[in-house]
């Protein structure tokens, strides 16, 4: 009986899971920080090295759920930029304001997946 039950486990377990997609997935620059010392991120590794890092939000839809994972940096970075020696954070536009850009783009063209690269300020449209 054990051995029908152990068998039973190991083969739940290499079962497959049923793959799921993502209706819309939008991504959305939540910040800038550029810091002096790669290595408190990597201790003993580029000690003294500067390095850049972004901080993506992603929301996404779906069926009739959303999910934000991540927030970024807290809103008030847009207004005053943080500096400390460790180093620089900055964040382009708040959250509630990326969310309203979204929800005003959904609104105008429901068909449209919306796609926004950190890097890069423009939109792309397909389908």
């Amino acid at each position: 009986m054990r051995m029908l039950f152990t068998i039973a486990i190991l083969l739940g377990l290499a079962a497959p899971a049923a793959a799921q997609t993502a209706d819309r997935l939008y991504i959305m620059d939540c910040g800038h920080n550029s810091a002096k010392d790669q290595s408190r991120w990597s201790p003993g590794v580029n000690v003294g090295k500067p390095i850049e890092l972004s901080d993506m939000c992603v929301l996404i839809k779906h069926r009739e759920q959303w999910l934000l994972w991540d927030t970024g940096y807290p809103d008030a970075v847009a207004d005053q930029p943080v500096d400390t020696p460790v180093g620089h954070a900055t964040r382009a536009k708040k959250l509630a304001a990326q969310l309203g850009e979204l929800a005003h783009f959904a609104q105008a063209c429901p068909r449209a997946n919306l796609r926004r690269r950190p890097d890069a300020a423009d939109l792309l449209l397909s389908r």
